[in-house]
C-alpha cells in the first residue's frame, strides 16, 4: 500500500508557496494559525515532512488548496499506514477529509473539485487506503467514515471519473 501511494503521487509537483492555503489572502493576513500552516508546509517535500508537523496540522487538510492537498496528502496517508505495524490503529485524520459528501450524501462541490485533480492512479491509491481502513480499522467510527467515502465518491470515481 505504501509503495502504491508513493508511485501514484511521486511525480506531483510542489504547488508553490502561494498555493498552500485555500483561504483568501485577507483572511490569511489576519489569522496567525493560517500563516503558521503556510510556513510549516512552505518549501517542503511531502516525502520528508516530519511526522510532528503532519500530526499538528492533521485537522487542517480541508484548508489546503486542491494542488496542495494533492501534493501533501500522501504524507498523511503514509503516516496513517505507519501506525498499523506498531499495533495501533490507522491515524484517523485523512479519512474524514476524503469524504466529499455531507451527512445526507450530497456532494460538497469544493471537495469534489479538489479530488477532481487526482489521476486515476492516485484515486485508486486513495480508494485502496480507504478500503483498508474500512476493513481493518478497529475503530467503528473510522470504518464508517472510510466506507462512506468509498460509497459516495471514490468507488464511483474509479469507474466513471470524477463526480461533478
Amino acid at each position: 500500500m505504501r509503495r502504491r501511494i508513493i508511485e501514484a503521487f511521486g511525480d506531483v509537483q510542489y504547488p508553490g508557496d502561494n498555493a498552500i492555503c485555500s483561504a483568501p489572502p485577507e483572511r490569511i493576513a489576519v489569522e496567525p494559525a493560517l500563516q503558521h500552516l503556510i510556513s510549516a508546509f512552505r518549501h517542503q517535500d511531502w516525502r520528508t515532512l516530519d511526522s510532528g508537523v503532519l500530526e499538528h496540522y492533521c485537522d487542517d487538510l480541508p484548508l489546503f488548496t486542491a494542488q496542495a492537498l494533492r501534493y501533501f496528502l500522501p504524507a498523511f496517508l503514509i503516516l496513517s499506514l505507519d501506525s498499523l505495524p506498531a499495533g495501533g490503529d490507522v491515524i484517523p485524520f485523512p479519512v474524514p477529509t476524503l469524504n466529499p459528501a455531507d451527512s445526507n450524501g450530497a456532494f460538497i462541490p469544493a471537495l469534489c473539485r479538489k479530488f477532481g485533480l487526482f489521476t486515476v492512479q492516485q484515486a485508486k491509491a486513495v480508494a485502496e487506503f480507504l478500503h483498508l481502513v474500512a476493513n481493518e480499522a478497529s475503530d467503528d467510527s473510522l470504518k464508517a467514515h472510510a466506507s462512506t467515502a468509498l460509497q459516495y465518491y471514490w468507488s464511483d470515481w474509479l469507474t466513471a471519473g470524477p463526480a461533478a
